[in-house]
């Protein structure tokens, strides 16, 4: 899934705001299934060959049959909290779905799943926190395996989303552009792979059609 088709998923979620939160069951051990009530199921991919995040009726949707502790883990923490909507980290492919329950003393906790659909690096993370994308981890479905930046994702540590310190080219000139790409490229022609690593929202899709158009040979 690249950045601005998550874009268009993020939207697509405005309808289902304020719908409970009902269960949460584990399709296989990359995708979970979020059962909101009126009928509707909110899948969350993150196998490496396949991300996805999309709404469903729920009749339409393979009943999840796998054990998953995370996925416990997520319905535990979210018992009866109501979908507050979705936002995307910028252009990264990183969504935040955010969940709202009451406390005993009937204040507003907030707490957020956070979809990292990165491909090969995807993943899961449960946050405690109001503020997108910032605050303590009560969970995760595995760690970090980025071998160029590694995070700590152990519960009690606190969130940072997997694009942090990449280059955000949303409004560069077209000079500002051919200067990134040569920076990026190191000390031969820059791959698709350095171009994910170095620029915010780009997916190995959209890398090599950059590639293709400044006449550089994709990898």
């Amino acid at each position: 899934m690249d950045s601005l088709t998550l874009r268009g998923v993020v939207a697509e979620l405005a309808p289902y705001r304020g719908l409970r939160l009902d269960a949460v069951t584990a399709a296989d051990p990359w995708e979970l299934h979020l059962k909101l009530e009126k009928g509707v199921t909110l899948v969350v991919c993150v196998h490496p060959d396949h991300n996805a995040l999309y709404p469903a009726p729920a009749d339409r949707v393979e009943p999840g049959g796998v054990s998953l502790a995370f996925a416990r883990a997520v319905e535990k923490a979210l018992a009866g909290s109501r979908l507050a909507g979705g936002r995307q980290a910028g252009l990264d492919r990183a969504v935040a779905l955010a969940f709202d329950r009451r406390d005993r003393l009937g204040d507003t906790r907030r707490s957020q799943l956070v979809a990292e659909l990165t491909g090969k690096g995807g993943n899961l993370i449960l946050v405690d926190g109001a503020e997108a994308f910032s605050g303590k981890i009560l969970d995760r479905l595995r760690e970090d395996r980025s071998r160029r930046l590694p995070r700590r994702l152990a519960p009690g540590s606190h969130y940072e989303t997997p694009g942090g310190g990449k280059a955000d080219l949303r409004n560069a000139s077209a000079g500002e552009l051919a200067r990134a790409l040569e920076s990026a490229a190191g000390d031969g022609p820059p791959t698709a792979r350095d171009l994910v690593q170095a620029w915010s929202g780009v997916s190995p899709a959209s890398a090599r059609e950059i590639l293709r158009r400044a006449g550089v040979c994709a990898d």
